[in-house]
């Protein structure tokens, strides 16, 4: 009976390494710069999304970023941002599949803003800014 105890004990610990192949659940962000939602694209009402290649050294520097998707007047801001970050637990040099999330929510307002970022998991960011309030307007 106590031969069976450890071999279940055993097994269930098991059980998170087999799990632990997907690149999402074992990948880490040792440095992370919070991206801007640049001031022009605010200003011109650009949200969607960046989708973005990045070339990932063994040691977890970002080497090179290609952009995939999204418009220019913010994949240019994202691709900069992504080139500082820092990743860990990578086995060996890795590309990997980032999305920056641009989103225009809330009150217009007048002036610069600082943006609200999330980190959602280490492939995925959100950037979320006010709309802007056209010179002289008023809120609406």
């Amino acid at each position: 009976m106590k031969r069976l105890g450890m071999l279940v004990l055993l097994l269930v610990s098991l059980i998170p390494l087999k799990g632990g192949e997907n690149t999402d659940t074992m990948l880490g962000v040792r440095r992370f710069i919070s991206p801007d939602y640049p001031d022009v694209a605010r200003l011109a009402q650009f949200s969607g999304d960046v989708r973005l290649l990045a070339k990932v050294s063994e040691d977890g520097r970002v080497e090179t970023v290609d952009v995939l998707s999204g418009a220019p007047i913010l994949a240019k801001y994202a691709q900069e941002n992504l080139l500082t970050w820092h990743f860990t637990n990578l086995p060996k040099e890795e590309k990997l599949d980032v999305v920056y999330h641009y989103r225009l929510r809330g009150p217009k307002i007048h002036g610069p803003v600082i943006p609200s970022v999330s980190l959602e998991s280490p492939t995925e960011v959100v950037i979320i800014s006010n709309p802007p309030l056209p010179d002289g307007g008023s809120p609406e």
